[in-house]
């Protein structure tokens, strides 16, 4: 008698066949680097967003503490582009710009005897970060008679001051950024009154 072979059927196959495999492997292949840069940019993305997000911060940071300082004011002793020394009802308050080492520096308490006393408000601020002042038609007054620029010398320009205007320029990814804050100070009184 003769028999007949009968072929399982191929639907209780287990396992994968070559072809399966090598397409498998491909398609891997293809994924894995295309995830690969997909992730790196993510990455990128963040640590763009993290930058950005500190100098907004240092932005705003900077700005408030000048604009609350100056809102205090209530006579100003030197106006000029780099250095502002003012009083308030707390203190004598001081703002330099420091180019040398490009930061923006703060002094609340015997700031003349004593440099120590200056910190670091700010660093990585451009050389382009100015003080201006304008009178009350909002006009720049000329302070442009050098470092120190002195109220005891010549009271009547700097009692023309109504307005004071911090440009701030901070270096960021290899450019500069800059905002600005202009306060009138209500309470400041003119010298020699």
């Amino acid at each position: 008698m003769i028999q007949l072979l009968k072929f399982k059927n191929s639907s209780n196959q287990k396992g994968f066949t070559l072809i399966e495999l090598i397409v498998v492997i491909t398609l891997i292949g293809i994924m894995v680097p295309a995830m690969t840069l997909m992730y790196s940019n993510i990455l990128e993305s963040y640590r763009k967003m993290r930058e950005i997000q500190s100098v907004t911060e240092k932005f705003d940071f900077t700005l408030d503490r000048v604009t609350e300082d100056l809102n205090k004011m209530t006579s100003l002793q030197i106006a000029d582009d780099k250095n502002i020394r003012f009083v308030t009802p707390e203190n004598t308050t001081v703002y330099k710009i420091d180019n040398d080492d490009n930061t923006l520096k703060l002094c609340v308490e015997n700031c003349d005897s004593y440099p120590a006393n200056f910190y670091e408000l700010t660093n990585g601020i451009d050389a382009n970060t100015v003080i201006k002042y304008y009178d009350g038609g909002f006009v720049e007054v000329n302070t442009a008679v050098g470092p120190g620029w002195n109220s005891e010398e010549d009271p009547g320009d700097i009692n023309t001051i109504k307005y004071v205007s911090l440009k701030l320029v901070i270096n960021y990814q290899g450019a500069t950024t800059k905002m600005i804050t202009i306060v009138y100070p209500e309470n400041k009184v003119d010298l020699g009154s």
